[in-house]
């Protein structure tokens, strides 16, 4: 498969160098390397924004658009949500499509940055399922984590501190909606912090078995409680699984 890390990237170089020179430095001829990378932008149905591939995925404060484009991402993640579902489409054999994207620390003016980074999640889905080919509608589900959570109180600056507990979004056409787990209480406390109802480990260890077919206990070293995520059909097909994109 093929990995698109955006802090590996040059944005002095278009889309086609960037890849050409990984492939340069590992001794592919120069000829071959930028022919190389011209087939794989044109197999991800990237190849008319070879220009502009490296300003699309690694600019985090794009310029203001001059109007929206139903065929353009306008915002980081959207941008980046976009060239996910083009490499998806391409069928290429890709398992686990990762897209980092933040900052969600918010140790300061914490409602006006929650607001935005929620409309921004909101426009990044969009987009993906925008670009993603019909196809894949129930055979993709996209799945949302973070390395932390907040504390329950506010500090002096209007924001929260690093926490235990935090959300976990889930979609996707071979889900079961709703809620799992129970509102926090912002009483009943753990030193201060929010005591989770669902351990994280047990939505991997879903995933992992009932999407990608994969072995949870042995990933993740212990065995963790399996959540009802999936829908019926989906989930009696989980042994047969062998990709999380179906």
């Amino acid at each position: 498969g093929f990995i698109f890390q955006t802090f590996n990237l040059f944005p002095t170089l278009s889309a086609e160098d960037n890849i050409a020179l990984s492939l340069t430095m590992r001794g592919v001829p120069g000829r071959t390397a930028s022919q190389r990378a011209g087939e794989l932008l044109n197999q991800v149905g990237l190849w008319h924004r070879q220009e502009l591939l490296s300003t699309v995925v690694i600019d985090p404060n794009p310029a203001p658009e001059s109007g929206p484009d139903p065929l353009v991402a306008t915002g980081a993640l959207s941008k980046s949500m976009e060239v996910a579902a083009h490499v998806l489409n391409a069928n290429l054999g890709l398992r686990v499509v990762t897209v980092g994207w933040g900052d969600f620390d918010s140790h300061a003016s914490q409602t006006s940055m929650q607001g935005q980074r929620m409309l921004e999640l909101d426009e990044g889905i969009r987009r993906f399922y925008e670009v993603l080919a019909p196809e894949w509608g129930d055979r993709v589900t996209v799945m949302t984590f973070s390395e932390f959570g907040r504390t329950s109180w506010a500090n002096a600056a209007g924001g929260t501190d690093h926490g235990t507990a935090g959300p976990m979004f889930l979609l996707g056409g071979g889900l079961r909606g709703g809620l799992y787990g129970q509102a926090p209480s912002l009483t009943n406390l753990d030193n201060g912090n929010l005591k989770y109802t669902v351990d994280f480990r047990s939505v991997y260890a879903t995933i992992l078995e009932s999407w990608l077919g994969a072995p949870a206990d042995d990933v993740l070293g212990e065995r963790f409680e399996r959540l009802p995520l999936l829908a019926g059909a989906v989930q009696g097909r989980a042994s047969q699984a062998l990709a999380g994109v179906r």
